[in-house]
């Protein structure tokens, strides 16, 4: 890495929120490791290469889904990805985790998309569920009980949406699972600062109490550390109030 691109990306540090900040240092500090470890995997490149890709989006971050699941990508049974695309981060999942069931959520209304989409993904057809819907429509079906070790959020990148989506997956997430979000940096000159980044950190700081960082760099991901008591709080008071 050249001197340039290294003050470069220091210089990203101050975009992050307080909690955010040492685990985007560590996640910098670690990435060039973590992206010789993941090349070093035929079967992961070979997935790449035979895959029809518009942009290669989820790949540039790839190698931190690697690191973080390394040590445990036979445990992971239950995978949820909001926003799926061409299908990229379902390879990934399905390459990195054999032993899940993955859904994958979309809109499905391009129709070179899912034609890509369905090509990417026909290694893992066997154990993949593609539902067709907005983000907010399935999420609140998915409210009856279902837990997943893992759910990815790529959807709405809006701050409603993206806050929203966040309140709506959190109760998916199994104690000790996790839940990653793409985007945290992303910007548009419509939104001004009502984007990922603001609705991600404030989200953070009401539940720092029952979760931790796993890594943060354009996506970020926590991990689910005990109970979340104003889930049940919250259902409770609905049922009241019905």
């Amino acid at each position: 890495m050249s001197v340039m691109s290294r003050v470069r990306d220091l210089a990203l540090l101050r975009h992050y929120s307080g909690p955010l900040r040492a685990p985007a240092f560590h996640s910098l500090t670690t990435r060039r490791r973590l992206r010789r470890e993941l090349a070093a995997h035929a079967d992961w490149r070979e997935l790449l290469a035979r895959g029809r890709w518009s942009e290669q989006l989820t790949a540039e971050f790839a190698y931190y889904w690697y690191g973080a699941f390394k040590a445990r990508r036979t445990e992971v049974r239950e995978y949820l990805e909001v926003g799926s695309w061409e299908g990229q981060s379902v390879v990934l999942a399905g390459w990195l985790f054999p032993n899940a069931h993955l859904t994958a959520v979309d809109w499905f209304n391009n129709p070179k998309a899912v034609r890509n989409f369905q090509h990417n993904t026909e290694p893992f057809k066997d154990r993949l569920t593609a539902i067709t819907g907005t983000s907010h429509q399935v999420l609140m079906s998915m409210r009856d009980g279902r837990q997943f070790d893992v759910v990815y959020l790529d959807a709405d990148h809006a701050f409603d949406g993206t806050l929203l989506d966040t309140l709506l997956a959190w109760p998916l997430v199994r104690v000790g699972g996790f839940l990653i979000w793409d985007d945290y940096l992303w910007t548009h000159p419509d939104l001004g600062p009502l984007v990922t980044k603001p609705a991600l950190d404030a989200w953070l700081k009401t539940r720092a109490g029952f979760c931790e960082v796993v890594f943060a760099d354009w996506q970020v991901c926590v991990r689910k550390t005990k109970p979340d008591p104003t889930l049940k709080n919250m259902a409770e008071t609905s049922n009241v109030v019905g």
